[in-house]
């Protein structure tokens, strides 16, 4: 719902969004980032390839043995190699091949074939439908998933370069710097609620192009009224008063609340993010299941009620401080326990 939120441009050529990313631009066109940053970044990760040529084997090794690594990887292919030709032109980074090599234990020459083969779309469809165990799979799939691992570290140089806060995926965590953390975004229980309707909203449709319309649809239309401080998301005691906070937005931004709908629509996005929780517990993908639902509504205390007018401000100002605050890393701050549970606010 932050409206700075965007993604970092890559170091190769890019042919615009595909996919269900490609609906997420055309509403949204502002989440695709300024190429301006490009050459600086570029530079950089050619002289930190260059003089520390054993940091990307080890951050791969220990990547082996993480144990969400595999399934994450299996997943990431099947849903986006295609995307990824389209988007990018091939599925390894032509800049990085030399390192890709040098991380796998193989020569330029072999990652070179790979990268030239993955220009074709009808081969890569082949890969996708062979035997997981085929060697050409096998190696595309170390390639690509290695390229991915270091281009997380252009990632850090075009966000200096542009002045930008950064939150990379887990598994680049091995090649990531020690940045500064410029932000901790605290989630509060309205803005949980509020989200998970959007979520949970979009999940209701019925085919995949629908749920990424809905969903779009919905942050088109939160974005604007948190701009236009027409919405209230405060910290509440109370779970319920955070809930109804939530409707009472999901209303005035005109998304799905009929009853029916806005219960269905907080369960189903209750089952998926439990706020912060599945970014601080669950990083890498996955729900935290249905049982995250029964535990978030459980127990609730009293409300002390809050000025409306000073939490329509302070919703309007929470999103554009985030915003305004020093480059960096951001840390997405999980709900303490005793707010889980209802048991007061911290």
């Amino acid at each position: 719902m932050c409206p700075g939120v965007g993604i970092v441009p890559g170091p190769g050529g890019y042919r615009g969004a595909s996919g269900h990313f490609a609906e997420v631009v055309r509403r949204l066109p502002g989440v695709e980032g300024d190429p301006a940053g490009r050459k600086r970044a570029l530079t950089s990760t050619r002289s930190w390839l260059t003089r520390f040529p054993e940091a990307g084997r080890t951050a791969w090794h220990d990547l082996q043995s993480h144990p969400e690594f595999d399934s994450w990887l299996d997943t990431a292919i099947q849903m986006f190699w295609i995307h990824h030709f389209r988007m990018n032109g091939s599925l390894v980074t032509p800049l990085l091949i030399p390192a890709v090599a040098h991380i796998l234990g193989c020569d330029v020459k072999t990652v070179r074939a790979v990268e030239e083969k993955s220009r074709n779309e009808a081969t890569i469809q082949e890969w996708l439908g062979a035997s997981p165990d085929s060697e050409p799979r096998l190696l595309a799939r170390q390639a690509y998933a290695a390229a991915s691992l270091l281009r997380g570290r252009y990632h850090e140089y075009f966000a200096d370069a542009e002045g930008l806060h950064l939150h990379r995926h887990p598994h680049r965590a091995g090649i990531s710097r020690s940045r500064p953390i410029a932000a901790r975004a605290s989630i509060n229980n309205s803005e949980d609620y509020f989200a998970r309707i959007i979520l949970g909203s979009a999940l209701t449709e019925t085919n995949g192009e629908r749920r990424v319309a809905r969903w779009v649809d919905n942050l088109v239309r939160a974005r604007t009224a948190i701009a236009h401080a027409a919405v209230a998301l405060p910290h509440t005691v109370r779970l319920a008063d955070a809930e109804a906070h939530a409707i009472h937005a999901a209303k005035v931004c005109e998304l799905p609340t009929s009853a029916d709908r806005v219960a269905r629509a907080l369960d189903i996005g209750s089952a998926l993010v439990l706020g912060g929780v599945a970014v601080a517990i669950h990083p890498w993908a996955g729900p935290l299941g249905p049982a995250a639902v029964a535990w978030y509504r459980h127990r609730r205390g009293s409300s002390l009620g809050s000025d409306a007018s000073k939490a329509l401000l302070d919703t309007r100002w929470r999103f554009k401080r985030l915003a305004r605050s020093q480059p960096g890393r951001i840390d997405l701050a999980a709900p303490e326990p005793t707010q889980l549970l209802g048991d007061g606010a911290s």
